[in-house]
């Protein structure tokens, strides 16, 4: 698969303990409060996004663990967020990939793909997904969104907490 190098001083950088975070092990058998299923592609882009989910969410609330799934494409982000809701069982689980429009209508069909499949699994198993997938015209689009300017990792994490909360005073 290609790799993507995009060179911006407008994204957050790797967060330098993420592979304290990628230990399958961990997360397959302690329990994850929080998994964040992301893709290799478009690394750079995804990378900015966890970094500013993760820092913003042990700023804000420290006792949930979180633990991070890569998945080869957007695609398969569908097959793993299944599986691990059926063994793992998380509070919550973080979808994050970018999917950027290209000559074709490609992404039209991959992106609603995701997002419907995401939506009938948070209904199918009640559990909160958050829906971290770009979607845009171009590459800027995603840095921006990405990144520094728009900061959508903090909107997710915002938006975990809120649903967090919710789910607890439901249960």
């Amino acid at each position: 698969m290609k790799q993507n190098i995009i060179p911006t001083k407008n994204l957050f950088p790797e967060l330098d303990n993420i592979i304290d975070y990628k230990d399958l092990d961990m997360i397959l058998h302690h329990q994850k409060d929080i998994i964040i299923v992301t893709t290799n592609y478009h690394h750079e882009i995804n990378n900015s996004l966890i970094a500013d989910y993760i820092t913003t969410i042990e700023e804000i609330d420290k006792k949930n663990s979180i633990g991070i799934i890569e998945v080869p494409g957007a695609f398969e982000i569908v097959y793993a967020i299944k599986s691990l809701i059926k063994k793992c069982r998380p509070k919550l689980i973080l979808a994050i990939g970018c999917i950027i429009k290209g000559e074709t209508k490609h992404d039209d069909y991959l992106s609603s793909s995701i997002i419907n499949s995401i939506q009938i699994m948070s209904h199918e198993y009640v559990i909160p997904i958050i829906n971290g997938i770009l979607t845009t015209n171009t590459l800027e689009q995603a840095i921006d969104r990405a990144g520094k300017k728009y900061r959508k990792g903090k909107e997710y994490a915002l938006a975990s907490i809120d649903m967090l909360a919710l789910a607890k005073s439901l249960d």
